[in-house]
């Protein structure tokens, strides 16, 4: 192999090594993003309860995971409250955990 040949394999592989690295990286930080630790809150233990009592079937574990949130929001968007899928004072109300 004549020293031309290496070194553009040599510049192949780096290419791809890079363009590797492009694609992986933004991959692994969704994936941290996605299994990042949800802290427990009373607050949210309470509004699970009462989403269960209206008949959602949540997991209580009081962590606002993917289910809470769109459960909170369809919660809110059927009593015509904002459908954020927060638990701010007017949706802590209407589920009655004040």
């Amino acid at each position: 192999m004549n020293i031309f040949r290496v070194a553009t394999l040599a510049l192949a592989v780096v290419g791809a090594t890079f363009a590797l690295s492009a694609v992986v990286a933004p991959a692994e930080a969704a994936t941290k993003k996605a299994t990042q630790h949800i802290a427990a809150s009373p607050e949210a233990k309470n509004a699970q309860l009462a989403l269960n009592k209206m008949g959602a079937k949540l997991h209580v574990d009081g962590k606002m995971g993917k289910k809470t949130v769109a459960a909170l929001k369809a919660f809110q968007k059927s009593h015509n409250l904002e459908a954020t899928g927060e638990l701010d004072a007017k949706t802590k109300s209407a589920l009655g955990i004040i």
